[in-house]
């Protein structure tokens, strides 16, 4: 049994929360427990049990990660930890519960995959690699939309400055694009996020 203390109960945030998590589920990692349960009695008066959910899974998914692309083994031949159950103040907040656990769960899995991603050296992830997880991803999902650009078509552009950077590279550079096309108003103005690899 493990008993973490969280402080006063009106001061207690999400971050607070978050970092207790993380901590609490490396300790149970790192003590090789393959299952563990947490047990939360209203945590924070201000957080509603859905909210602490949420951030409780996250903490616990990003204290479990670990890039493991390139080892062929479990480092020290340890279990992880594989099972956490959340056990709600209430059986009335157990159908929240349930949809903090599934919100977070399509959540870590992005972030997962995009830390995986990140975590790839640049020989190994090439900007057509990268373009081709992306085309994957979007034959995955119907509502995004997949399309990339070559320096050809860059050129064309003007996209001069892009161009530049790439060409200290002997790979072509992609410019991929998703669209996620499944907004609940079509009309509404469009939310773009831009990165670079």
């Amino acid at each position: 049994m493990l008993l973490v203390g969280l402080g006063e109960k009106e001061s207690l945030c999400k971050k607070v929360l978050g970092q207790c998590t993380e901590t609490a589920v490396r300790c149970v990692n790192e003590a090789g427990s393959m299952e563990a349960a947490v047990y939360f009695k209203d945590a924070a008066s201000h957080l509603s049990c859905y909210e602490s959910v949420r951030v409780m899974q996250e903490a616990a998914s990003d204290a479990l990660y670990s890039f493991t692309g390139f080892t062929s083994k479990e480092a020290n031949g340890r279990r992880p930890l594989k099972k956490l159950t959340f056990c709600v103040p209430r059986r009335r907040d157990l159908k929240d519960a349930e949809t903090a656990v599934l919100h977070t769960a399509a959540l870590s899995k992005g972030k997962t995959s995009a830390r995986q991603l990140g975590n790839l050296p640049a020989n190994v992830l090439t900007p057509a690699s990268f373009a081709h997880q992306a085309k994957e991803l979007a034959q995955l999902h119907p509502a995004l939309h997949f399309t990339t650009l070559g320096e050809e078509e860059m050129g064309k552009l003007g996209m001069d400055a892009w161009l530049a950077v790439s060409r200290g590279s002997p790979k072509e550079s992609q410019l991929i694009r998703l669209d996620y096309r499944q907004a609940e108003d079509p009309t509404s103005p469009p939310i773009v996020l831009i990165g670079k690899g």
